[in-house]
């Protein structure tokens, strides 16, 4: 028991390096067993069972083995057994250093792990994977069946079977999306596991989160499916036969390209212009839109959505069912909107690819970049069918005018080279569009003469300067009929070509064989106007002497009738009245003739009237009273000491610039007319100064004017009652001439009146300066 070695055997001569004869006798314990294992050594002695323990051993070399010791007791003897453990111990160090190593590179590996069971029970996953799909405890995929994973998809499960089933996988595009997780788009590998006899014992798969690099070709992908989508509107506004034709093509292209199941166009309802109804459908039960409307002022959203231009979430989204209306204007007016549907996710047709999956299958309809994707390719729709509508209103426009618009290449040195011509102009010229666009000069050939042809040249010359050009000229038809054109041009630059110029013709011949018998009538009526001037002139000036010397006469007359009669001759009282009524009326005639001959003065060439200081109130109080003494001097003796019509004066001083006798005319028959038309009441004169301009007014409480006489107040020879028996007598020509003494002296007369209360005339003239 003390460790004296007293036989060995070979096997432990091999086992320490040393023949026995070297280590009998020896303490085998204290020299080859190793420090730290002799206490195991010491404890096994003590007990008297046999025991089993390993220890080193250290050989005299160094080198260090492994035995398994079995210790029998034999009285004080102790019989040992060493088993040499030394190269299964490296082996299975080997075992555990390679199992350290093959975790360690899982664990690190930048892909995520997975190993499954037989079953599809995930039995391993590494660190990266943990970082992939979450690392809380609720996260983790250990134990769990794949097709009882949330948030996995059919992808997957489908790829788990097929490792199941002793295949290999790759490349599975695979949508990942816990709850309250936000979605991750995952690359999927994955091969079986076999043991050496080839039973499958499970498979491991190769998880690489793709969310970033689908995220990014997904938008790529997207803004491609709207960039194909807005030259599919492009085209179809090109080809489509009207606007209905337009808007079912881009239905379709809108509806496809949003991923919606059905779309509308809701345009105005002709009953009331802010409600909105479909008119264009497309997609799945498209008469799931009958008898539905959208009405501004409804919901906040809509209203919102036309302030910013922006859509409307009409419904919540959900899986069941999600609406959207965006809105399209014309002419900055809001025109309608775009209304899409979508009930649940499901595969997405893209129009361009002939009904492929687009690459965001399943997206909401206003999800990420379609939030603004979507109104700017409503944008590209809203300005398509404005042009469509302005084109089809100038196609109608042009077809309903007489007019021909054109568009010719600008060449200062060749003929006319039409690029656009209207087809007004076979009915202008008698030569169709078509001969007129494919042969240069035929224009040219039509031209009637030598002055057309300067016309159109000095007309080209002047477009050719970058002005604006009208001119007229003649063309000859090939069936010999002579037309006169107007053509209006303006001329337009372009980019690396020759200058053009565009424009109007116009067929002015009618008009200008109107206007020119419009210049003949007017040349005629002229000269016969100017004849009838004479003539009053003439008549005038020759019926002025002898009614002034009737005039004349008339008064001896009466004057030798009233000597006779203060001579005591009873039989001159009757003489003498005719001879008061010949004087009276030869001087009414002689007013009348003075008038007239006034009137047609400034028709006959007349000098202006002088400008001279003048007392507009003393010329006022004199013309106030001569009305006054004519006005009662017209009553009955018996009314002439108590007149029914008063005179008020209010006269201020005030200087008026003109020629005082004309001044004192234009208001003698201002005065005449108050007088005349008021039987009783007042009238009254008054002057005052307002500014530069004299001012006087002739008011009266007559019998007024009508509205509807108001416009002809001023016209020569007419009276607001033209009968012959009328109330009134007169000629009609003192208003008219005392508005054109006004006008000619720089003066005006304006007139207020009310039919049954009054009328007031107010006379300005020009006041002369201060001091």
């Amino acid at each position: 028991r003390g460790g004296t070695l007293r036989y060995a055997n070979r096997a432990l001569e091999a086992l320490l390096g040393v023949p026995f004869a070297a280590i009998a006798g020896t303490s085998l314990w204290s020299q080859y067993v190793h420090p730290e294992d002799r206490w195991r050594l010491t404890q096994a002695l003590r007990e008297p069972a046999p025991a089993s323990f390993a220890l080193r051993l250290v050989r005299p070399d160094g080198i260090v083995r492994l035995v398994e010791c079995h210790l029998v007791p034999e009285g004080a003897d102790v019989s040992a057994v060493l088993l040499d453990l030394t190269e299964q111990s490296e082996v299975v160090a080997a075992l555990h250093h390679s199992e350290l190593l093959y975790n360690t590179f899982l664990e690190q590996s930048p892909v995520g792990l997975v190993h499954l069971d037989a079953t599809g029970t995930v039995t391993f996953e590494n660190h990266r994977f943990r970082q992939i799909v979450g690392e809380g405890p609720d996260d983790a995929w250990i134990g769990l069946p794949t097709t009882e994973v949330p948030g996995t998809d059919a992808v997957l499960h489908e790829a788990v079977a097929r490792l199941l089933a002793g295949e290999s996988v790759s490349d599975r595009d695979v949508a990942y999306a816990p709850p309250g997780q936000a979605l991750r788009r995952l690359l999927v590998h994955g091969a079986p596991i076999r043991q050496e006899d080839g039973s499958l014992v499970g498979a491991v798969v190769m998880f690489q989160d793709v969310t970033e690099q689908r995220l990014q070709a997904d938008e790529v992908a997207l803004r491609d499916r709207f960039t194909r989508a807005a030259a599919s509107l492009r085209e179809a506004v090109l080809t489509a036969s009207g606007e209905a034709g337009f808007l079912s093509e881009a239905a379709r292209i809108l509806g496809t390209t949003l991923g919606a199941h059905r779309l509308a166009f809701f345009l105005p309802d002709d009953d009331d212009p802010r409600r909105f109804v479909p008119r264009a459908r497309w997609g799945a039960a498209p008469n799931a839109f009958a008898g539905q409307s959208l009405t501004l002022g409804a919901t906040d959203d809509l209203d919102e959505a036309v302030r910013l231009r922006g859509a409307a979430v009409l419904l919540p989204r959900s899986t069941a069912r999600e609406r959207i209306a965006i809105p399209f204007y014309e002419s900055g007016v809001l025109d309608g909107f775009v209304v899409a549907e979508r009930a649940g996710p499901g595969r997405v047709a893209d129009p361009t690819t002939g009904g492929a999956p687009s690459a965001d299958d399943g997206a909401h309809l206003l999800a990420g970049l379609r939030q603004h994707l979507a109104p700017d390719l409503v944008r590209v729709f809203e300005t398509l069918r404005s042009w469509l509508l302005s084109t089809s209103r100038f196609r109608l426009t042009v077809a309903a005018i007489e007019d021909c618009l054109f568009t010719y290449a600008l060449d200062l040195r060749g003929p006319r080279r039409y690029l656009l011509l209207t087809p007004q102009i076979a009915q202008m010229a008698g030569v169709p569009a078509a001969t007129l666009l494919e042969h240069p000069g035929a224009w040219e050939a039509l031209l009637d003469g030598p002055e057309s042809e300067t016309a159109v040249a000095e007309h080209t010359a002047r477009l050719g300067r970058g002005q604006d050009s009208e001119a007229v000229y003649r063309i000859r038809t090939p069936e010999g009929d002579v037309r006169t054109l107007r053509e209006r041009a303006t001329p337009q630059r372009t980019e690396g070509g020759p200058p053009r110029a565009a424009g109007i013709l116009t067929d002015v011949t009618e008009q200008k064989t109107a206007e020119q018998a419009l210049i003949d009538a007017k040349t005629a009526a002229e000269q016969a106007n100017r004849d009838k001037t004479a003539f009053i002139q003439m008549l005038s000036h020759e019926l002025r002497t002898p009614l002034g010397a009737l005039s004349g006469f008339a008064e001896l007359l009466e004057a030798e009738l009233a000597d006779r009669a203060d001579a005591g001759t009873p039989e001159t009282g009757p003489a003498a009245e005719f001879a008061g009524t010949i004087r009276e009326k030869a001087r009414q005639t002689l007013a009348l003739v003075t008038d007239l001959f006034d009137l047609t003065m400034p028709d006959a060439g007349a000098a202006p009237l002088a400008r001279d200081a003048v007392a507009l109130d003393d010329a006022a109080r004199r013309a106030a009273d001569r009305a006054f003494e004519a006005a009662v001097a017209s009553l009955p003796p018996a009314k002439r000491s108590a007149p029914p019509v008063a005179l008020d004066l209010d006269l201020a001083p005030v200087v008026a610039v003109g020629e005082g006798p004309r001044i004192e005319q234009v208001l003698d028959h201002l005065l005449s007319n108050a007088f005349k038309f008021t039987p009783r009441g007042t009238v009254r004169v008054a002057t005052r100064r307002e500014g530069d301009r004299a001012i006087v007014e002739v008011s009266d409480t007559g019998i007024g004017i009508s509205d509807a006489y108001m416009e002809r107040l001023f016209t020569p020879f007419v009276q607001e009652d033209q009968r012959l028996n009328r109330a009134y007598n007169g000629t009609g020509l003192g208003l008219a001439l005392a508005k054109r003494l006004a006008d000619r002296m720089g003066g005006t007369v304006e007139v207020s009146s009310e039919k049954g209360a009054g009328t007031t005339y107010t006379v300005s003239l020009p006041a002369a300066p201060d001091g």
